[in-house]
């Protein structure tokens, strides 16, 4: 029994150690934060994104890789009150935004024997992020039916991660992991993604 036990840790330490590559993929929950003269911004938001990525190792506990991060749309909005000739309307104005990035990134990993296997990410991100206002404001406000004005920007920034690969069988693992990266949009707007996560990997 103990010489079974032993053969089957050789065999998974074996196995870790011969892995060159990896892909993954999972959900996340994004936590998108902008600052604006030190006021809450209507761009905030809580969303749902699924990534998936690939890399490679140069040596054994060096990565290189890619990843696709797709975030949902959030929605914030703000209604006031007018006075259209002569009684009270409401208008409500909508601010949706949304942020899609792919990233190459460098990892440096614990030893590849270990059951838990943590990777610490440098990288460079390339983010489109789109942002819509609309208004609900009546004809007689705005003189002819309002157009969304939609701001469509793409920008390119650092970012960092960290994840543990939890080994469940030899080639494959349950990933906990984080992302982090800066924003920086036009209009003075600049902020932050945080996305912690949950996924799977499978090694090769």
């Amino acid at each position: 029994m103990k010489a079974t036990v032993a053969l089957l840790f050789v065999f998974m330490a074996s196995e870790a150690a011969a892995q060159s590559a990896f892909v993954e993929g999972g959900i996340s929950r994004e936590v998108k934060r902008f600052s604006r003269e030190g006021d809450r911004s209507a761009f905030d938001g809580t969303v749902n994104t699924v990534w998936a990525g690939a890399a490679g190792f140069l040596v054994s506990r060096v990565s290189v890789g890619i990843e696709l991060d797709l975030g949902e749309e959030s929605t914030f909005q703000e209604t006031q009150t007018v006075t259209v000739s002569g009684r009270p309307a409401e208008i409500t104005t909508s601010y949706t935004s949304r942020r899609r990035s792919i990233a190459a990134l460098a990892g440096l990993h614990s030893p590849p024997d270990r059951p838990v296997r943590v990777g610490c990410y440098v990288g460079l991100s390339f983010t489109a992020f789109r942002r819509t206002i609309a208004s609900d404001a009546p004809t007689v406000v705005l003189q002819e039916p309002a157009e969304p004005s939609v701001f469509e920007e793409r920008i390119t920034g650092p970012i960092v991660g960290v994840d543990a690969a939890i080994r469940v069988a030899p080639n494959v693992a349950i990933v906990p992991a984080v992302r982090a990266q800066g924003l920086s949009l036009s209009g003075d707007l600049s902020g932050f993604s945080l996305r912690p996560s949950i996924g799977a990997r499978v090694s090769f």
